[in-house]
C-alpha cells in the first residue's frame, strides 16, 4: 500500500477518533463528571506513542498547550457543522471502500460526491489540525527520546514529520542536474 494513503487514513481515522471523543468529553462534562481535556482521540493517541520517551515537565506543558489548542479548533469545527454522524457516515464509508481495494483518490471522490462541500471542506479542516497537532508534539521529541521509543513508532514519527513530496516523483528530488535543453534548471539560475 501506499505510504501516503496510509497516512491519509491515520489521519482521517484520528480525526473520527477526536471529534468522537470530544463530544463525549462534552457530554460527560454535562452529566457533571470532571475528564481531562483529550482523554481520547488524536491527543490520547500521540501520548500513548510517546509516553516511553519521557517528556520533560516543559514539554509536558508545551504538550499540554498543543492538546488544548487542538481541542479548540476541533470545538469550532463542530459548532461550524461536523458532527458525529456525519463522521461515522465517513468512516463506514471509507472502510467499506478500504474492504473493496478502492485506491485514496476513489475515497476521496467518494467522500466528495457523498458529502457537500461545506462538509467536506470541515472534514479535511478537522485532518488537517490533527495532523498539525501531530507533528508539532512529535516535534518537541529530542534525538534521545526518539531512540528509546519502538522502531515502529519511530517510523512512523519520521514520516510524519517528513516534508511532503521530497525525493518523490519528477522534478521533485535532490535538486536537478544543469544539462542543455533542462528549461527548468535554467530558469532557476
Amino acid at each position: 500500500m501506499n505510504k501516503a494513503f496510509i497516512a491519509a487514513l491515520a489521519c482521517a481515522l484520528g480525526c473520527c477518533l477526536s471529534l468522537t471523543s470530544a463530544s463525549a468529553d462534552d457530554a460527560t462534562a454535562a452529566k457533571g463528571k470532571k475528564t481531562k481535556a483529550g482523554q481520547r482521540g488524536t491527543v490520547q493517541m500521540v501520548m500513548n506513542k510517546i509516553k516511553a520517551a519521557e517528556l520533560t515537565a516543559e514539554q509536558q506543558a508545551k504538550y499540554d498547550q498543543l492538546a488544548e489548542g487542538l481541542k479548540k479548533e476541533l470545538a469550532t469545527i463542530r459548532a461550524a457543522g461536523l458532527t458525529n454522524e456525519i463522521n461515522k457516515q465517513r468512516t463506514q464509508l471509507t472502510a467499506k471502500l478500504r474492504k473493496e481495494n478502492a485506491s485514496r483518490k476513489e475515497i476521496l471522490a467518494a467522500v466528495s460526491e457523498t458529502f457537500s462541500d461545506d462538509v467536506v471542506a470541515l472534514i479535511n479542516k478537522a485532518t488537517k489540525a490533527n495532523a498539525d497537532f501531530r507533528k508539532a508534539a512529535y516535534g518537541l521529541l529530542t534525538e534521545e527520546q526518539l531512540a528509546k521509543l519502538p522502531e515502529e513508532t519511530q517510523k512512523q514519527i519520521s514520516t510524519a514529520l517528513k516534508p511532503k513530496n521530497q525525493g518523490k516523483g519528477k522534478n521533485k528530488g535532490n535538486g536537478q542536474k544543469k544539462r542543455k535543453g533542462n528549461k527548468k534548471a535554467e530558469a532557476a539560475n
